[in-house]
C-alpha cells in the first residue's frame, strides 16, 4: 500500500473548528489501494470531538462500496473559501440498514485558502422579480453559481446596479437528493449590455443578500458537490 499524500503546498495547519463542519457537507474520499488514487464522494453524518466520525459510504454506480478495518484514506472538503484535508482510517464498515462508514477522529488538519467562494458553471432557469414591479417576473438563467452570488443572463433588463431583486431557482437533484427550490434577495453588483444579431442581452452580476442559512446551505453544497463528482472547475 502506498503511503498517503503529503501536505498540499501553500496549506497551512488547522484545527477541526476551523473546518466549519456541518451535518450533510460533501466529502471528497481518496484511497489509496493501488499506484492509482481512487477519488469517492461522500457525506459527512456527524461526529464526536476526540472520538470519531460518521460519513456515508461511498458508492460507485449505484453500489456502495467495501472497506476493510484500519484501512487509510484521506478526506478533502471545501469549507466557506478554503480546501481543507486531513488524513484518517476506517474503525468499522456499518452496512444495512445504515450504510456508512465509521472513522477515526482526525488529529491533524490542512487549510489552503481561496481567494473567494467557489463559483461554477451552470445553466439553470430562474424566475427574477424586482421590488420595483412585484407583480411582474422575468424568465432568466444563471450562467454560473456560489453560495454567496450568481450571473444572470437575461434578454431583458431586470434591474438597476444596487437595486434588490427575488431571485427563484431550482438546484437538480444528484447522490439520491431531492431538487431543492431556492429563494433569495440578491443586490445587483453589476450589469453588461451585449447586442449580437440585433438581439440584446444583459450578463448581471448579483450578490446574495438576506440569505435563509438553509437555502445557502443547500447551494453551498452544491457548488461543492458539483465539483467533487464532475471535477468541474472553480470560475
Amino acid at each position: 500500500m502506498s503511503t498517503l499524500k503529503k501536505e498540499a503546498p501553500n496549506a497551512d495547519p488547522a484545527d477541526f473548528d476551523a473546518m466549519n463542519l456541518q451535518a450533510g457537507t460533501k466529502l471528497q474520499f481518496v484511497t489509496y489501494r493501488s499506484l492509482a488514487k481512487a477519488q469517492y464522494i461522500s457525506t459527512l453524518i456527524g461526529w464526536d470531538v476526540g472520538e470519531y466520525m460518521l460519513v456515508r459510504l461511498p458508492r460507485e454506480n449505484g453500489t456502495a462500496l467495501n472497506f476493510f478495518d484500519g484501512e487509510k484514506v484521506s478526506v478533502r472538503v471545501f469549507s466557506g473559501t478554503a480546501i481543507c484535508t486531513f488524513d484518517t482510517s476506517v474503525v468499522k464498515v456499518i452496512h444495512h440498514p445504515l450504510y456508512c462508514l465509521c472513522l477515526t477522529f482526525p488529529v491533524s488538519m490542512q487549510m489552503k485558502r481561496l481567494r473567494r467562494e467557489m463559483r461554477i458553471k451552470v445553466a439553470l432557469e430562474a424566475t427574477v422579480v424586482s421590488a420595483a414591479t412585484p407583480v411582474e417576473s422575468h424568465q432568466v438563467a444563471l450562467d454560473n453559481l456560489s453560495a454567496t452570488g450568481a450571473l444572470i443572463s437575461t434578454t431583458v433588463p431586470i434591474g438597476e446596479v444596487d437595486e434588490v431583486v427575488t431571485v427563484s431557482f431550482t438546484l437538480p437533484s444528484y447522490d439520491g437528493e431531492e431538487a431543492a427550490l431556492i429563494k433569495m434577495k440578491a443586490k445587483i453588483r453589476n450589469m453588461v449590455e451585449e447586442l449580437n444579431a440585433d438581439q440584446r442581452s444583459y450578463m448581471v452580476g448579483t450578490e446574495f443578500v438576506e440569505m435563509d442559512t438553509t437555502d445557502q446551505l443547500m447551494v453551498r453544497n452544491y457548488v461543492y458537490g458539483a465539483v467533487l463528482e464532475t471535477r468541474q472547475s472553480i470560475v
